[in-house]
């Protein structure tokens, strides 16, 4: 309960500040006298902010144009100020993250209403200004793991270990693991795995408050007998052997949320393209970035789009791949939807797509294995229709309208061996869902704030 915003009731308010103390420390034994207390101030490295937390009590009368300024307390220069919104009472809080142009400070010095309160920035660099400042402890989860099942079970119980984890100019007070099953945040923690690949983040934090940059481990359980991973599975065959291909790190950050969906595919695709098959190799992913809120900090979670950051995709690891128990199969053969037999620049995923595409694709767009198909942004869609309708087509006509996109695979530019992030093609703010493509028959919808990353057409075979 928060007393300060009892501002009606004046009996119960002071009847809890008789049972708590609460009135009589923070404002001062006095309604209205001016108080401040700084709750937090930290320093974001990865956004480059300084975050702000404060709350206090200002004079009667309630002043609505208060400002509470924030300032460097060691160099007493201006880093920014802030509107108070009071309530009737005179009470307010605070929370502000600012990009700061000078050097992040070592303190911070919050004033409003005529009084002030100082405090050291939790997580400042060494080279902070005007003084020393704390230097953030480092995280080491131990190097990675890969251990076998014990002939007859299920799961096997494996030490993670952070006990090599320091801090450069105090010591380490917590641990804080992540992961699934969630590790106890010790320096040692067991956890009891089954088969699979498993990941855990691990951040600590010393002694003045300040967290570690996140750091990974991964443990890879396998059965009895396995021989290991693949990220491609002819890394493993005979006719391109090689290691196999590492995944890429999974960072988990503790501000954000990463929502993504495959809506069409893994069962799209064919051996042989010669003849006519209802989809292509076509996979479609979607994503979306949650910035999430606070409980009791008043901020609600939010979904960003492409201006706040990038989304990538890339392939994960299989510790089940048939290849790594089968002998090796010669030659490697998936699919000739790239083969161009007759040498005409012709490919037979262009001969065969290309009838369905309304004078959109060019040879060109199919001439490099592992990419997908183009494919249009929906909200131009119905324009690049009606162009085909109109007798409109060519490279000048819908195909410069449609916003053509298209997706490869993370190993494209070196296969076996490569396993190169790639960023999704398109942001959807909003989509048309077949919106008026259907003779005005009333099927569709244009769908607003949608806030989605789109890697339309990912061409994934088996």
């Amino acid at each position: 309960m928060n007393i300060a915003r009892i501002t009606h009731l004046t009996v119960f308010q002071y009847l809890l500040a008789i049972l708590l103390g609460v009135l009589a420390v923070f404002f001062a034994e006095s309604a209205g006298a001016a108080a401040l207390q700084i709750d937090s101030v930290r320093w974001l490295a990865r956004s480059e902010r300084l975050q702000v937390k404060a709350q206090g009590q200002l004079d009667a009368p309630v002043g609505r144009r208060s400002r509470a300024v924030v300032s460097n307390a060691d160099t007493s220069a201006l880093l920014f100020a802030v509107r108070l919104r009071p309530e009737d009472d005179g009470s307010w809080q605070l929370e502000v993250r600012r990009h700061i142009d000078a050097g992040v400070p070592c303190r911070v010095e919050v004033s409003a209403g005529g009084v002030s309160a100082v405090q050291a920035v939790s997580n400042a660099p060494a080279d902070c200004e005007g003084g020393t400042g704390n230097t953030p402890p480092i995280a080491d989860a131990g190097a990675d793991q890969s251990v076998q099942l014990p002939t007859g079970s299920t799961t096997v119980e494996v030490e993670l270990d952070g006990s090599a984890s320091h801090d450069p100019d105090g010591s380490i007070a917590a641990y804080h693991w992540t992961g699934t099953p969630d590790p106890d945040d010790v320096a040692r923690p067991l956890v009891t795995l089954a088969a699979g690949s498993h990941l855990f983040t691990l951040q600590v934090e010393d002694d003045q408050g300040a967290l570690s940059a996140p750091d990974q481990v991964s443990v890879l359980v396998t059965e009895a007998g396995s021989t290991g991973v693949s990220i491609n599975s002819t890394s493993q065959n005979a006719v391109q052997a090689g290691t196999p291909v590492s995944q890429a790190a999974f960072v988990n950050h503790p501000d954000y949320a990463l929502l993504a969906a495959n809506d069409l595919g893994m069962h799209c695709t064919d051996l042989d393209y010669q003849v006519f098959s209802i989809l292509p190799p076509f996979n479609v992913m979607h994503a979306q970035v949650v910035k999430k809120g606070g409980t009791g900090t008043g901020v609600d979670p939010r979904l960003l789009d492409d201006t706040d950051v990038e989304v990538i995709y890339s392939a994960v690891s299989n510790p089940n791949d048939p290849a790594l128990a089968n002998p090796a199969v010669e030659p490697v053969f998936k699919t000739n939807f790239w083969l161009d037999e007759d040498g005409d620049g012709r490919n037979l995923g262009y001969d065969t797509y290309a009838p369905l595409f309304f004078g959109l694709l060019e040879p060109t767009d199919m001439a490099v294995a592992d990419t997908g198909l183009p494919v249009p942004d929906s909200v131009l869609l119905r324009g690049c229709v009606q162009d085909y309708l109109d007798g409109v087509e060519g490279p000048e006509g819908p195909r410069a309208k449609c916003g053509l996109a298209q997706q490869t695979m993370p190993g494209k530019a070196a296969p076996y061996v490569d396993n190169q992030g790639v960023p999704f093609a398109r942001f959807d703010r909003d989509i048309n869902f077949f919106n008026e493509l259907l003779g005005g028959l009333g099927l569709g919808a244009h769908v607003t704030e949608t806030n989605w990353w789109a890697a339309d057409g990912v061409p994934m075979m088996p």
